[in-house]
């Protein structure tokens, strides 16, 4: 945060551990994501505006560091037809925060495709 705030042209200042935002940055995961857990709570201003800062990173600020990761979500025969339906959703709903964000839509690979992107997933459905 402190590279991108100096990179915006603001001053910065690093505090040692137990400032005011310790909590907050231990207990962060440290992902930049495009706002999708706000989405599932159903706070849409801060889902847009999570998907927003992600692509200013992504685009102006910080390339050099941020960058979109495969995100494979296995939906095997465990996974009912309902829950695989609402993740769909959830996923269209964050390519409309994407287009909205101007950032790049997200990639669906086929059942055929994931073994490139995570070895460790077979491509074979689950028995």
């Amino acid at each position: 945060m402190a590279l991108d705030a100096a990179a915006r042209g603001l001053s910065v200042v690093a505090v040692d551990a137990h400032d005011l935002a310790f909590g907050t940055s231990r207990f962060s995961s440290k992902l930049i994501h495009g706002g999708l857990r706000y989405l599932a709570s159903g706070r849409l201003d801060v889902a847009h505006e999570s998907a927003v800062e992600r692509g200013v990173l992504m685009e102006r600020t910080a390339p050099h560091l941020v960058a979109a990761q495969p995100f494979v979500l296995p939906l095997t025969p465990l996974v009912s037809r309902g829950q695989a339906a609402l993740a769909r959703a959830g996923f269209r709903a964050g390519d409309s925060l994407r287009l909205a964000a101007r950032t790049a839509r997200a990639t669906l690979p086929r059942r055929a495709g994931c073994p490139r992107w995570r070895p460790g997933i077979s491509p074979r459905p689950a028995a």
